[in-house]
């Protein structure tokens, strides 16, 4: 009987955690992997931590496991790359020759040297239900027309990011851009726009025009609603169907219980 064997690449956040459980479900034994610079969740219980950032080093465990398919979930900080002491040989060699340090770029080569040794790289989105972000308000809150024309204004300028790699986010007010997400990501980008701004901002994130769900897949879940609470409120303003929303349930409790709207719009 052939089994599927997914070696879980995991970074920091919640989604390892739901994409092992998930993967479980359907049967899928489930080897996560981490880095130790990193901070895995821990209800993905024994997690096997390697010291250096090692694209060599995760191929040889997953064939020693007798992995068959692979998956990169979770938060992998874009500064690890500036990192010298965090990456392995191989990393390093690979950057020396690639002047284009950008996530998918980085993130493709990954998943090819993978599907190349024989791994088969697969999506989060395999293994979840639900998580994609739906084309509604989804809280009692909803816009005003100003916060409207925010989200529409903000949303050309996200993807544009979004596509240019750079970031997901953007944080304005009354149409005046206030904080846009970089190396930092999504929750300190949140906080810094809603302290500039004074509270009652927009938070508008989206993903790129030809986003896939193999990697650097755009996220909003119950930390950044409670980001945007604890700064002074406003409205969180998520793509449809080209984001996953984590824990819904949740989340949208924290924003009915902070007055923020949680709108997932359609570009």
């Amino acid at each position: 009987m052939f089994t599927e064997k997914l070696l879980l690449v995991a970074g920091e956040g919640n989604l390892p955690v739901f994409v092992a459980r998930g993967a479980a479900k359907r049967g899928v034994e489930v080897f996560p992997v981490s880095f130790s610079f990193l901070r895995p969740h821990p209800e993905l219980g024994k997690t096997h931590l390697f010291d250096q950032l090692s694209l060599v080093a995760v191929i040889d465990k997953g064939i020693s496991l007798g992995c068959n398919i692979i998956c990169l979930t979770g938060k992998f900080p874009r500064t690890a790359l500036f990192r010298s002491a965090w990456l392995g040989k191989d990393i390093q060699s690979f950057l020396r020759q690639d002047t284009d340090w950008r996530d998918r770029p980085v993130l493709t080569r990954v998943l090819q040297e993978c599907a190349g040794a024989g791994i088969t790289p697969v999506s989060p989105l395999d293994f979840l239900n639900g998580v994609l972000t739906p084309s509604a308000v989804l809280t009692r809150r909803h816009p005003s027309l100003r916060e409207k024309n925010d989200v529409q204004w903000g949303a050309q300028l996200a993807r544009s990011l979004a596509d240019s790699e750079v970031g997901q986010t953007v944080v304005l007010k009354n149409q005046s851009v206030l904080a846009v997400e970089a190396a930092e990501g999504t929750t300190e980008t949140v906080k810094r726009g809603a302290m500039l701004g004074g509270g009652s901002v927009v938070v508008v994130k989206t993903g790129r025009g030809d986003q896939d769900f193999f990697s650097d897949i755009p996220a909003v879940g119950w930390e950044t609603v409670e980001a945007l609470v604890s700064h002074g409120g406003g409205v969180i303003a998520v793509e449809a169907g080209k984001t996953f929303l984590l824990e819904r349930e949740k989340t949208v409790a924290l924003a009915d219980a902070g007055s923020v709207c949680l709108w997932g719009f359609t570009l």
